[in-house]
């Protein structure tokens, strides 16, 4: 089920991707790389579940990969996660 966004989309923020259907949040998510605050609409609802801490120069180098421009920007070369620590506060 969509839930509400709470926080705001600030570099680092860990969140749920989806379609624009309702109740679309599945298994893929997103790192905002930059301040995304009044720029990604809360409306959307891609739920804001986590914050990088550590290693965000290792999600600047990944972003900056080439890639298959717009719409998608699909990396040509896709580089996998071989590790994550998921800690709660």
């Amino acid at each position: 089920k969509d839930e509400p966004v709470v926080g705001d989309y600030v570099r680092g923020a860990v969140a749920m991707a989806r379609t624009p259907a309702p109740d679309s949040q599945g298994s893929q998510f997103f790192i905002c790389l930059d301040d995304l605050t009044g720029r990604l609409d809360k409306a959307g609802g891609y739920v804001i579940f986590g914050q990088v801490v550590s290693g965000m120069e290792v999600v600047d180098a990944i972003a900056a990969m080439p890639n298959g421009g717009e719409p998608a920007n699909q990396a040509l070369d896709p580089v996998p996660m071989t590790k994550v620590t998921i800690a709660q506060p």
